[in-house]
């Protein structure tokens, strides 16, 4: 039964569309929706740094972080170091290894639901 509010979404079925897209589903593309999130990186090395913010989903990994923020640094991705914000003061914390295995969403998860989203890095 229908309800005020209710979205109705048609998804067209085309099954080039379904094996090319990155979101091939109105299932897919709800559930990206969900999971992005605005992230702002700072540079370790540079006291007050502004930074720049870079949205990403919360199920990309470390690797997909990396090639994001290396895409606007325009550096290689394997050239990059992130560091964890500490959660009592605005500072870089511990450095994260490339063979981290989590999510984005494991690393922001210690951070205020409305507040900002920050991690650090480093150029090597």
């Amino acid at each position: 039964e229908l309800m005020d509010g209710d979205i109705i979404c048609f998804q067209r079925w085309d099954q080039d569309l379904l094996t090319t897209s990155e979101l091939p589903t109105v299932n897919d593309y709800f559930r990206d929706l969900h999971n992005r999130v605005e992230v702002l990186f700072c540079d370790k090395n540079v006291a007050n740094d502004p930074g720049f913010s870079v949205t990403l989903s919360l199920r990309m990994n470390y690797m997909q972080v990396a090639k994001a923020v290396s895409a606007h640094l325009e550096v290689d991705p394997m050239m990059l170091q992130f560091f964890k914000g500490q959660a009592y003061r605005d500072a870089p914390g511990n450095a994260l290894r490339c063979t981290y295995e989590g999510t984005l969403r494991d690393l922001l998860i210690y951070y205020k639901p409305r507040g900002p989203k920050k991690l650090y890095y480093q150029t090597l």
